[in-house]
């Protein structure tokens, strides 16, 4: 039943109905649900491949993974590599280069131990497609070159062919247009000799695209104008494809009805014969039987035309159907561009609140910043005021994130700066007492009842003075003594202090922000941080990274560089998250006393 329901998958699959092809592959693994781990493992791969093709990147992703864990408890490398390389595909198909790559260059590790060549080649060209996306056209040539050497080595033709077009693709986009039209041309050549109009047809599409890129709109418009016949001609087959399918079914109704109708008559004429055996009798019935034949050819032929009609209507609701599909793509198309465009210049508006690093180091030698926004544009942000040898510096959450957080953000950005500039406060509680104020007045202003606003952690260090004093509201402060020496590690621990728990912004019981104040040492860490980095989701078993691993992962590095320690947790947390979405801003700040 298993196989059955997956096979059924499948065909719907190869027929683009994408929605029934996930409906029989999800009672496929419900039926196989903890039996035969084998065959889920395929399971998994088919639906997360149906997922990937409706860009459901969530589905995609989760079934992949599902799948590369029972391959990694088989301990099949030939299936670890392919959900790598399929994860890293559906990376690719939603423009995530860097995750891409990552995957690909794993699934790569482990044909290179199995030995296979084709499945090798045909992941390495997926990386020399991402270098041709990420404009290394160094690299992707280095890649290309290798796949190109193997597939002609053990007669690859259809690897070979796609590395031709790829090839195309990257001269296109370089300039190199004699050298394009050359691997274009021998890649056509190679699908002329499968007969195969689709692959011809998408590699018309890379043409036009790639000469399009590269502003060659003249050659761009002679692959497009290929591309447009190929592709009607498939869509010619198709639809004369279903036409005969519909008029073979007809025909074979109709000669059955010829039969039942002729062996009726028959049994009427014997019975006739039998009564009444004179020619008159007999005539008369061979004459009812030409009237009853040309009233069933006569009824065919009207049929056979009604038929036709029909076909040709349909058909034509077709064309039109796919012009306006068409067109509203592109609509959709161009608002979705529009949108990422708008989106993008707002990062640039975001960006410029925010201090530059090289300002950071002037006024704080020994730091690090790790900013790593969920969306394009971000809730979290890190602010800095200077004055009188004062150094002020916060890492800040606003409500939300991505396009909402972001505004929220300025607004609370642009009420600190108020509050040390217009109104000359230098006391972190005071600070963010006013802050408060300013936010509140600024969305008062709206007449709705707004409870936005921010969890933020406020560092004030007084050089002249040598004091630290500091403020939080929700988000605490963590700070590491300075006996940090490599040779005790086992002797070092985080040191926390509470926050007022309630935001800069609308509370139910809001009292006055308290400061603490701290005796300057020398070699002192501390480190303001947001709650994306220990809220994120991963690891083996999708779980929240959380505050008490973070501090112990801190404590293990403060020794080392700033530098080192913000390489460290960068990666740490890339490595945690996996193949699971970010779930929030990430910010986390450093800073040593010297």
């Amino acid at each position: 039943m298993c196989t059955a329901l997956s096979n059924i998958g499948y065909v719907y699959m190869d027929k683009g109905n994408i929605g029934k092809a996930i409906e029989y592959y999800l009672k496929c693994i419900e039926l196989n649900k903890g039996k035969y781990e084998e065959n889920q493992q395929a399971n998994y791969s088919y639906i997360a491949t149906a997922y990937s093709r409706i860009k459901d990147t969530a589905n995609a992703f989760y079934y992949f993974n599902e799948a590369l864990q029972i391959a990694i408890k088989e301990k099949d490398l030939h299936e670890q590599a392919s959900n790598l390389n399929n994860i890293g595909t559906a990376y690719f198909h939603v423009n995530d280069y860097l995750n891409a790559e990552k995957y690909y260059e794993q699934a790569l590790k482990l044909y290179k131990t199995t030995g296979s060549k084709s499945d090798y080649a045909g992941t390495l060209m997926n990386v020399g497609a991402i270098q041709i996306k990420k404009k290394n056209f160094k690299k992707a040539n280095v890649c290309l070159t290798e796949v190109l050497t193997i597939t002609r080595e053990n007669d690859f033709k259809v690897t070979e062919m796609l590395c031709l077009a790829s090839f195309g693709e990257l001269y296109a986009q370089t300039n190199r247009f004699d050298k394009a039209d050359s691997c274009f041309k021998e890649s056509i050549k190679m699908a002329l000799s499968f007969s195969s109009k689709s692959y011809i047809r998408n590699i018309l599409g890379v043409a036009a695209e790639s000469y399009a890129t590269s502003e060659n709109y003249k050659k761009s418009y002679e692959s497009l104008k290929e591309y447009i016949k190929y592709n009607d001609s498939l869509t010619i087959e198709e639809n004369q494809k279903l036409m005969a399918q519909s008029s073979a079914k007809y025909s074979v109704s109709q000669k059955q009805a010829s039969i039942d109708l002729l062996k009726k008559d028959g049994e009427i004429a014997n019975a006739k014969m039998e009564s009444d055996r004179k020619t008159k009798v007999l005539l008369l019935s061979i004459l009812g039987l030409s009237v009853l034949a040309m009233f069933v050819i006569y009824n065919r032929y009207r049929l056979t035309q009604k038929q036709k009609k029909i076909i040709e209507k349909q058909k034509h609701e077709v064309e039109q159907q796919k012009d306006i599909i068409e067109h509203q793509k592109e609509l959709v198309d161009e608002k979705q561009k529009e949108i990422l465009d708008s989106i993008t210049y707002a990062k640039r508006l975001q960006r410029a609140i925010l201090p530059p690093t090289h300002l950071i180091d002037k006024h704080i030698p020994s730091n690090f910043v790790l900013y790593q926004p969920k969306d394009i544009v971000a809730g979290d942000f890190y602010w800095m005021h200077e004055a009188n040898g004062c150094v002020l510096i916060a890492a800040a959450d606003s409500t939300g994130h991505g396009v909402p957080g972001a505004m929220v953000s300025i607004v609370c950005s642009n009420s600190l700066d108020k509050a040390v500039k217009e109104f000359k406060l230098t006391e972190p509680g005071e600070i963010l007492d006013k802050t408060t104020e300013l936010v509140l007045d600024t969305f008062a202003k709206s007449g709705e009842e707004i409870k936005d606003g921010m969890d933020i952690s406020l560092l004030l260090i007084d050089k002249a003075n040598r004091i630290i004093k500091w403020s939080g509201a929700n988000n605490q402060l963590w700070y590491i003594g300075s006996a940090v020496s490599s040779s005790a590690v086992e002797n070092r621990q985080i040191n926390e202090v509470k926050a007022n728990k309630q935001p800069v912004g609308k509370s139910d019981h809001q009292v006055p922000f308290v400061t603490h104040q701290f005796d300057w040492q020398d070699g002192l860490i501390f480190y303001l941080l947001t709650d994306g980095y220990a809220d994120q989701f991963g690891g083996q078993k999708g779980k929240k990274y959380k505050y008490k691993q973070l501090e112990e992962k801190l404590v293990s590095i403060a020794h080392l560089t700033m530098h080192e320690q913000k390489n460290i947790l960068t990666k740490e947390f890339e490595s945690w998250r996996g193949i699971h979405e970010q779930v929030d801003d990430v910010t986390l700040i450093a800073i040593k006393l010297t």
